[in-house]
């Protein structure tokens, strides 16, 4: 099994391996808060930051326009979604977007496979319940485009904010930190 510890050979590896693939993704990405909390906006938030680490089985190199199409089938609709051009960012290759010097994961999430957890900015494990007052609401991405009840999530990570990423007997990626 190949064994990858940067972006750069992540990035190679994709460019070169095209087959679509189920995966698993370990990541850590940054919860989004309010200096104070949403309701009353007197309350100072305690947190200077909160990381929330997910692990996931995900899709790459999927056809999204087809994943698409294929779901309006199922739901007894036509099979004419076209994707929209991509709004941001230069494709790399199916997997792979960059924009500014920066390199994304395009990726179709599954099922968790652990307990998605959350850390403060020391490394101390939090509830969700402690900090859930300061989180904005958000908006619903809703299906629009897709016509579809069950619509297709689509997802990019930034490449940084992945600690692992396997697929299964072929590449293991642990970035190596310095």
């Amino acid at each position: 099994m190949l064994k990858i510890t940067n972006e750069k050979e992540l990035v190679e590896f994709f460019n070169k391996y095209k087959s679509p693939a189920k995966v698993e993704v370990v990541a850590v990405t940054s919860q989004k808060m309010n200096k104070k909390d949403v309701a009353t906006k007197t309350e100072a938030n305690p947190f200077t930051s909160i990381s929330k680490i997910t692990n996931f089985e995900a899709e790459v190199n999927v056809d999204y326009e087809d994943r698409v199409n294929h779901q309006r089938i199922a739901e007894g609709k036509e099979m004419d979604f076209e994707a929209a051009n991509a709004r941001w960012g230069t494709p790399i290759s199916k997997a792979i977007t960059e924009k500014d010097g920066k390199f994304y994961l395009k990726l179709i999430p599954g099922i968790r496979l652990n307990d998605t957890y959350y850390q403060d900015q020391d490394g101390k494990r939090v509830l969700q319940e402690e900090f859930i007052r300061f989180v904005p609401t958000s908006k619903p991405s809703g299906s629009g485009r897709q016509e579809v009840d069950q619509a297709v999530v689509f997802r990019t990570y930034k490449l940084d904010s992945i600690i692992g990423l396997t697929i299964p007997g072929i590449m293991e990626y642990i970035p190596q930190t310095i």
